[in-house]
């Protein structure tokens, strides 16, 4: 798949089931509450604590519904994923959760790094005092490399979460960035650029609606209709999308070498090569009568 057929798939991909986006976005309803019910007066503390709770245990499913995305998406499967095991799902989102702490912390570690050394380089040549010029151009410099790691780490993130679902979610794989490298280099990394804006421009169009819609609201005095419509229509689309093209991205590289996986009978253990144009919805079971599991490897 070329980068034109990959955006394209993953723009209709979050229409072709509206009910299970719509049952998304009532799960991401449920993930603002706590920040909606922030914008009230007075504020009602215990209320406020309980609505928290159920944010992060709502935010936790979303996550883990993602990754399902992701997961589906390299199996080859073209409908959007069921809202079946929740347990799994939650257990997914839990992973998440980790690989994104582990993320921040070394994003933290590197911004630190960076500080220091600049502010060492730049106390050499200027005295930093401030409000002098000196201290301006450092902020700056500051802020800019500050920009640059957070578009390089997003992506990252993305690229991590899909390799971790590639390897039968084994949480390790996250963090194998060598692994994860060599995947781009395989595809390309001018191709992995070029999606990356192309897909950055439509999810930061999709953001400005969205943005759009909560200011509307706001300034007709009704703050909690586009509260909750942001998180209901938009949000869904946005990470549909995003995950959608992340995993068709990433499988890209698959198909330029024509590997498509197998698929294994839980019964018998006979297993098949998908061919070219194959997919696994195109088998229902073996003919055994078993269950087929599609693997990558």
């Amino acid at each position: 798949m070329n980068i034109g057929e990959i955006i394209g798939d993953a723009v209709r991909y979050p229409l072709s089931d509206p009910k299970k986006l719509f049952i998304f976005g009532i799960i991401f309803v449920f993930a603002s509450l706590y920040s909606n019910f922030m914008t009230s007066s007075p504020v009602n503390v215990p209320l406020l604590l309980i609505f928290f709770l159920i944010g992060v245990i709502a935010i936790v499913f979303t996550f883990g519904y993602e990754l399902r995305i992701l997961r589906a998406t390299l199996a080859g499967f073209i409908e959007i994923p069921d809202f079946d095991e929740p347990v799994d799902m939650f257990l997914d989102g839990l992973k998440v959760v980790v690989v994104g702490i582990a993320y921040t912390i070394l994003l933290a570690i590197m911004l630190g790094i960076l500080f220091i050394v600049f502010a060492i380089a730049a106390g050499g040549l200027t005295k930093l005092s401030p409000g002098s010029g000196g201290s301006m151009v450092f902020l700056g410099i500051i802020l800019i490399f500050i920009l640059i790691v957070a578009l390089f780490m997003y992506p990252s993130i993305l690229m991590s979460l899909t390799n971790m679902v590639y390897n039968n979610s084994d949480i390790n794989a996250a963090f194998k960035f060598g692994e994860i490298f060599n995947k781009i280099s395989n595809i390309g990394w001018g191709n992995f650029l070029v999606w990356y804006v192309v897909s950055g421009i439509i999810y930061l169009i999709l953001l400005v609606i969205g943005v759009s819609i909560v200011g509307v609201f706001a300034l007709i005095h009704i703050k909690i209709i586009g509260g909750i419509l942001y998180p209901l229509l938009i949000i869904p689309y946005m990470s549909f999308f995003i995950y959608r093209s992340a995993a068709l991205f990433y499988m890209s590289g698959d198909y330029e070498t024509g590997d498509r996986g197998y698929l294994e009978c839980d019964n018998c253990r006979g297993y098949y090569e998908l061919q070219n144009g194959e997919s696994p919805d195109d088998f229902s079971e073996c003919e055994c009568g078993g269950k087929l599991v599609y693997s990558r490897k």
